[in-house]
């Protein structure tokens, strides 16, 4: 018999090849408006233009897309509350 990892099972050592290098995890896992990692002049993983309608202090803010932001993320809280069986929970990422 042969014993092999199931779909579930994730490595997380720090020399695994599909790692990046670049990705802060201090910034969140799904919560990553800008990162402060620059490479040939260009900031990567900066979504911040996108993500500015959600602030009220941006010229590009949108009240209709916050409303639907807020209600996304209640909603997916609530439902996080009730999957009694998972050990991580990030009311940012949909699952």
């Amino acid at each position: 018999m042969e014993l092999v990892p199931g779909d579930t099972w994730i490595d997380y050592s720090d020399n695994d090849m599909f790692n990046d290098d670049k990705f802060d995890a201090s910034q969140n896992a799904t919560m990553v408006p800008r990162a402060d990692y620059v490479e040939n002049g260009k900031r990567i993983y900066d979504n911040s233009k996108a993500y500015s309608v959600f602030d009220e202090t941006s010229s590009n803010y949108s009240p209709t897309l916050r409303a639907l932001y807020d209600g996304i993320l209640e909603t997916n809280t609530q439902a996080n509350a009730k999957m009694k069986n998972r050990t991580h929970v990030d009311n940012y990422q949909i699952s």
